[in-house]
């Protein structure tokens, strides 16, 4: 019988130390790139020659906090991670900026033309995304004919959920959401 098997048949003295073991592990686990700063709070007072960038992830109702944390960049470098219900804060010089997301999710980057003392609200949202579809013939072959009566073409469609940056003209609209956000810890 493997030790495990046994550990928990037998409920041997190691068990309570087992058990830790793995909370310790789940507890390590489930706090990386987590939101668990303090909730929203307002830059006050507002830096007049500097833009102030919120960056945000609502958590939707019914959200589960699994996916993943996506990293955002300005102008082609990491500024930081944002996961389900978090937030930070960018400082930027007055001018152009672009903000982007990973490359492997880029879609249409966030192009700003930032003023100073002026707040910007960026928000991460998830869109469906659904290909064309893809028409799948029956069986061909040396003996596709005997198949083929059992057989329509079919189409395939393929949907997934993904992540882009928008840009949130509505500052009460905004606000609503960060409210309930937390800042990101670095």
């Amino acid at each position: 019988m493997s030790g495990l098997i046994r550990l928990v048949l037998m409920k041997d003295l190691r068990w309570p130390a087992f058990v830790s073991e793995i909370l310790v592990a789940l507890m390590v686990v489930a706090g990386c790139n987590k939101a668990t700063g303090p909730i929203f709070q307002p830059i006050d007072p507002k830096p007049q020659d500097r833009a102030i960038i919120y960056i945000y992830r609502f958590l939707e109702r019914g959200g589960d906090r699994t996916s993943p944390a996506y990293d955002v960049h300005v102008d082609g470098r990491k500024i930081g991670k944002l996961d389900d219900g978090g937030y930070f804060v960018y400082l930027a010089e007055p001018g152009h900026l672009t903000l982007s997301l990973d490359d492997k999710y880029q879609d249409e980057p966030v192009k700003l033309d930032l003023q100073g003392g002026e707040t910007y609200y960026i928000a991460l949202y998830f869109e469906i995304h659904s290909n064309e579809g893809k028409w799948v013939p029956p069986p061909y072959g040396p003996f596709g004919f005997l198949f083929a009566p059992f057989f329509s073409p079919v189409t395939i469609y393929h949907h997934s959920y993904l992540p882009h940056l928008r840009l949130i003209r509505n500052t009460d609209e905004a606000l609503r959401k960060l409210e309930h956000c937390r800042r990101m810890q670095p």
